[in-house]
């Protein structure tokens, strides 16, 4: 119980000084922050999972993602040296890319399937500085999972949020700028579109979920999803107000209001 209003005390006040929406989940251990940054959508999302085994237990994880559309397919990981790090590099048979700053190779571990895409990515001073002032982070990006309506590649940038990372607002918020930083420089880059599946208009739901919650928890799931279209998004928007205005529970647009009303 302490834990939980710990963060959220804490993700509420991050939300309210950079005009985030905060958000709770299916059960109250499930918390979201979703922040805008100029065409993305940044989220900070926390959950409690049931692991199995010779005894049932719960354990929190906290991460922070984006979805953005890839034009080439570039994926990357970067993370701080640990004191077995080269160890496991050989024992794993895993490459380990040097970027050409001395100081920044010294300290982390970073793969990627193009290396002079990652050099560029890195040769951004504020992007190195943000991940250096970091004590730990592991940064990456993978290909999410495939959607047969999309002509794009949908990717995600993500990077899983420690235990003392979690409450400290300040560290939440470098977080962000680092993630806003490293989408615009992959645009830059010519890998990410600076358009994408989730430059969502959150305002249309927040109304329809005013109407029919039933019908904005539906859109909602899609819009969560990551993978659907904001054109998708956009038509079951559209659809959810024509049933509303078919069956008299909302006025059509541009319509006189009704006389007593």
């Amino acid at each position: 119980m302490g834990e939980r209003s710990n963060i959220e005390q804490a993700w509420r006040q991050l939300s309210t000084e950079i005009g985030a929406a905060f958000a709770r989940g299916k059960s109250l251990d499930d918390m979201t922050v979703v922040a805008e940054a100029k065409q993305w959508i940044i989220k900070l999302r926390t959950e409690v999972r049931e692991t199995k085994g010779y005894s049932s237990s719960k354990q929190r994880s906290s991460w922070m993602e984006a979805h953005y559309v890839s034009k080439d397919g570039f994926q990357f990981e970067i993370y701080r040296r640990g004191p077995f790090s080269n160890l496991w590099l050989k024992l794993w048979r895993m490459k380990n890319l040097e970027v050409g700053y001395p100081e920044f190779d010294h300290a982390f571990i970073v793969k990627a399937n193009d290396q002079s895409k990652v050099r560029a990515l890195v040769a951004n001073p504020r992007i190195r500085h943000m991940i250096q002032s970091q004590p730990s982070i592991h940064l990456k990006v993978r290909e999410d999972k495939p959607d047969a309506r999309l002509a794009q590649r949908v990717h995600l940038l993500y990077c899983p949020v420690g235990g003392r990372l979690i409450t400290d607002v300040e560290r939440l918020k470098s977080l962000l700028r680092l993630f806003e930083e490293t989408l615009s420089q992959l645009c830059h880059m010519g890998s990410a579109s600076a358009g994408g599946p989730v430059a969502w208009d959150l305002r249309p739901l927040d109304e329809l979920r005013k109407l029919d919650p039933q019908a904005a928890e539906r859109i909602a799931d899609a819009v969560e999803s990551g993978r659907a279209s904001i054109a998708d998004v956009e038509a079951l928007v559209a659809k959810a107000r024509q049933r509303l205005v078919a069956e008299s529970r909302l006025p059509r647009r541009g319509a006189p209001p009704r006389e007593g009303g």
